[in-house]
């Protein structure tokens, strides 16, 4: 008797381990570790666009730093910026890093970077601009810009090298929102320009 409950013991702690084993690997083998996917490593980091200088384009942004003397970039850190910082009716500048995309939008062999900044506060509702950086000797240099006004981002991506955005606005006389999507490419005048390829 006590012969044959050592032997359903020992049966019992084999099987244990076996489906243990069987558990941490894969069909072919290899432990579940090697499965998870590489992790994709940009150009352009997400900490460099945090850190970068902007140029904005909004004319009603650009308009309210023209009356305070100021010019029209900005300097973010960590993400985050301040315009006209000594007025009360100053505006703050974040980067929406969660909606950035790559892709090679110059034309040039290398992967950019298409990333959108928020501008809120006296302007009333957010005004979003749209930046392209590009790698320049290892160096990330915003290239290109366009402002969407007022409006809420519902989709940005790239696709054959154009820039494409899906998001609401309230246009003047609108009794709501209206969802508009536009194609953007860069000006090939050099200008850092971004135009309309197709106008909603």
């Amino acid at each position: 008797m006590l012969q044959r409950m050592r032997f359903l013991v020992r049966t019992a702690v084999l099987g244990l381990a076996a489906v243990l084993l069987v558990s941490c690997r894969t069909g072919t083998g290899k432990p579940a570790a090697d499965r998870l996917e590489p992790r994709v490593v940009h150009q352009i980091s997400g900490a460099a666009l945090s850190n970068l200088s902007y140029i904005l384009t909004d004319p009603l942004v650009r308009s309210r730093l023209v009356e305070n003397d100021q010019n029209f970039s900005i300097k973010l850190r960590n993400g985050n910026g301040i315009l006209l910082p000594g007025d009360n009716n100053f505006e703050n500048v974040t980067l929406m890093a969660d909606r950035t995309v790559y892709g090679d939008v110059t034309e040039d062999g290398q992967e950019d970077a298409v990333t959108m900044l928020k501008i809120s506060g006296a302007t009333g509702e957010p005004v979003l601009e749209i930046a392209v950086v590009s790698d320049a000797g290892g160096k990330a240099v915003q290239v290109g810009s366009f402002s969407l006004g007022r409006a809420e981002l519902n989709r940005l991506w790239v696709s054959d090298g154009k820039i494409h955005v899906n998001f609401f606005q309230r246009l003047k006389g609108d009794p709501g929102p209206r969802n508009t999507e536009i194609t953007l490419a860069i000006a090939k005048t050099g200008s850092g320009e971004l135009k309309h390829e197709r106008k909603p």
